[in-house]
């Protein structure tokens, strides 16, 4: 109603463990990328707030995420429409860096 935009940045995969060099810019997503990113979109598109919260319990979400600072940010746009009375988010964008990590973006309201 004011005409705010609330921001969280991180990745929605970062496993920069297995960065190390070895990736290029163009590489493929590896293997264990996709089976999370398509739970994150399916978990913050029905408003799962408490799935997102156990994140590390999703199809590799450790892996993903070995350590949660470039995961929590979701947690403030989240937030910020769970109290606005709008949990369900819906896609913006979809792409993949260095075949590790993923640039996905969401709205919610």
């Amino acid at each position: 109603d004011e005409g705010v935009l609330i921001v969280g940045s991180g990745s929605a995969t970062h496993n920069l463990r297995d960065f190390r060099g070895t990736s290029r810019l163009g590489d493929p997503p590896k293997p264990y990328v996709k089976p999370f990113e398509d739970w994150l979109i399916e978990t913050v598109e029905a408003g799962d707030a408490e799935a997102l919260a156990g994140y590390e319990r999703a199809p590799e979400g450790l892996r993903n995420h070995p350590t949660p600072e470039h995961f929590l940010p979701i947690f403030v746009p989240l937030g910020a429409a769970l109290a606005a009375g709008a949990g369900k988010g819906r896609t913006l964008h979809r792409s993949t860096t260095y075949g590790i990590i993923a640039m996905t973006a969401f709205a919610w309201g």
